[in-house]
């Protein structure tokens, strides 16, 4: 058991009481923190045609324990050249430096067309 679970123990709340009972907040801090990492990605992504900056997205999803998370993608055809290169086109590598940037929170972070 974590320490964290030990604390709702003692506090004799679960996990899910407190998604139910501070849902519109957790939501509204999850956006909030989506909108500062889109913000900057945007702000970091090269703009040769314009295409790939105008083309994200955002997902509210669930992770695999039911916590809110917002997924960013990019759209762009090309994203994953921008991401990782090609033989003509050196990596841009914007959506690890910007999950690096994070604390590596950006690991909901995915790019391309899905």
């Amino acid at each position: 058991m974590s320490d964290f679970d030990d604390a709702l123990e003692i506090l004799g709340v679960t996990e899910a009481e407190i998604f139910e009972s501070e849902a519109d907040r957790i939501d509204d801090a999850v956006d909030k923190k989506a909108d500062q990492v889109m913000n900057k990605w945007r702000s970091r992504s090269p703009e040769d045609s314009g295409d790939y900056k105008d083309k994200f997205q955002t997902r509210p999803l669930h992770d695999p324990e039911g916590r809110p998370v917002t997924r960013i993608t990019n759209m762009s055809r090309h994203a994953h050249i921008v991401e990782y290169g090609s033989d003509k086109q050196h990596a841009h590598g914007v959506r690890a430096k910007i999950a690096e940037d994070f604390g590596n929170e950006g690991r909901y972070i995915v790019e391309g067309a899905e």
